[in-house]
């Protein structure tokens, strides 16, 4: 029954970020074209960077460590860690802001710099908000952390309506952290002694003396469980905007626009699939220990997959014309040109993400990593070196031959393991 709970508020929850974010793309395709979808990719990058920063790699962690100790679980010492680096990656941030705000905003953008700048404001109260959806989860407190998470959405979606239509390129980047910002006020109202920790300055500042050794080792012990996820978070956001923006001066923002537009749908329709890795998939894998049952379980998994998205990539591709035109409208058609690219890349890259979570599911760390820059690094090598030459066609090529070597190198490695563990 429990099981059945979950996986219901897991569809629910799933299902309504994939329909508030196609929402969210009509939106900014209607109320500002072409320039609204790459400013809306490159503030978004720039944002999960920040957060991924500004958490300090631990959200992972901090479910797991909240499910084995109960309530003894450093929750009061979790928070402060937070806060400062949250604080210190905001800091940071400012320092080197005329660095970095060309990276995020597109040339001849028309903005306000200060609406961009606001985030780092909130960047702690946004990191203090991921940290407690997932303490909930910890605690199995699933209702309350997937009506939270349905809260989030409704925030999302009716700001982005109204932020967009009112301010348009402003809107979109007040509409990027605004929601979850106040989402941390509806939660600290709610559940304020859980907040205790941070908001007594007092208290704060002689935890921070008297257990700082303590706090270093916790963020470590943290840390490991999400180590290898958080590079290759890194390592996807970084390379999306340095590919956005390259597409931008060295093609058009028209260019760049039809790219986000794969790249936005290819995660629609890859987070089902990767919600089946990651919730059926990989726990089978980490659980199993005979190797020739661990060989079977992938091949079948691989196979399915295979199966799965050839039949959805053949139904999108089919209904290609349909999809553009309801999500972005007829000013986007350009794009259905590059869907086959795509389907196909993700179709590599699919049976990649299979194989990657293998290595998670045996802590085969230092390879998922040596994998990951392979990966990210044909990828923008591929991209850099043929867009001048073929256009844009050249990056959907690259991100198929970059899935290929991915693949390969993953299959090696799968291979010599097995190899190795059978003898």
């Amino acid at each position: 029954m429990k099981l059945l709970k979950v996986s219901i508020w897991s569809l629910i929850v799933i299902s309504t970020d994939l329909i508030v974010g196609i929402i969210n793309q009509k939106v900014y395709a209607s109320f500002t074209g072409h320039a609204g979808l790459v400013l809306a990719g490159n503030f978004s990058n720039f944002v999960n960077i920040l957060l991924l920063l500004g958490s300090g790699g631990i959200l992972g962690g901090i479910t797991k460590v909240i499910a084995e100790r109960g309530t003894h679980n450093n929750w009061d010492l979790i928070l402060p860690l937070l806060f400062i680096i949250s604080a210190i990656v905001s800091l940071v941030t400012l320092f080197f802001w005329d660095t970095i705000y060309p990276q995020i905003i597109p040339p001849d953008l028309v903005v306000q710099q200060h609406y961009a700048k606001g985030f780092l404001i909130f960047l702690p109260l946004v990191v203090i908000t991921n940290a407690f959806l997932h303490k909930l989860l910890g605690e199995q407190k699933i209702t309350v952390y997937s009506l939270l998470r349905l809260a989030l959405q409704a925030l999302n979606l009716s700001l982005t309506i109204y932020l967009v239509y009112k301010l348009l390129l402003n809107g979109i980047i007040l509409s990027a952290y605004l929601p979850a910002t106040l989402l941390f006020f509806l939660v600290l109202m709610l559940f304020w002694k859980d907040f205790v920790p941070v908001f007594n300055i007092k208290t704060l500042i002689q935890k921070i003396r008297s257990k700082a050794s303590y706090m270093l080792s916790l963020y470590r012990h943290l840390a490991m469980f999400s180590f290898a996820t958080i590079i290759s978070l890194l390592l996807l956001y970084t390379s999306q905007l340095y590919i956005r923006n390259y597409l931008t001066i060295q093609l058009s923002i028209e260019e760049a626009s039809y790219w986000q537009i794969l790249t936005t749908l290819s995660r629609i329709w890859i987070a089902f699939f990767s919600f089946i890795i990651t919730s059926y998939i990989f726990p089978q894998l980490a659980s199993m220990k005979d190797k020739n049952i661990v060989k079977q379980k992938v091949a079948n998994s691989a196979l399915f997959l295979t199966a799965s998205m050839i039949i959805t990539g053949i139904v999108i591709f089919a209904l290609r014309n349909h999809i553009i035109k309801f999500i972005y409208g007829n000013d986007f058609l350009q794009a259905t040109q590059f869907f086959h690219y795509q389907l196909l890349g993700d179709l590599f890259k699919l049976i990649a993400i299979l194989l990657s979570y293998f290595l998670l599911s045996k802590s085969l760390i230092k390879a998922y990593i040596i994998a990951e820059l392979i990966y990210y690094g044909t990828w923008l090598g591929v991209t850099f070196s043929t867009v001048e030459h073929y256009g844009l066609h050249a990056v959907f090529f690259a991100q198929i031959v970059a899935s290929l070597i991915y693949l390969a190198t993953l299959y090696i490695i799968f291979r010599v393991w097995i190899k190795s563990h059978l003898s």
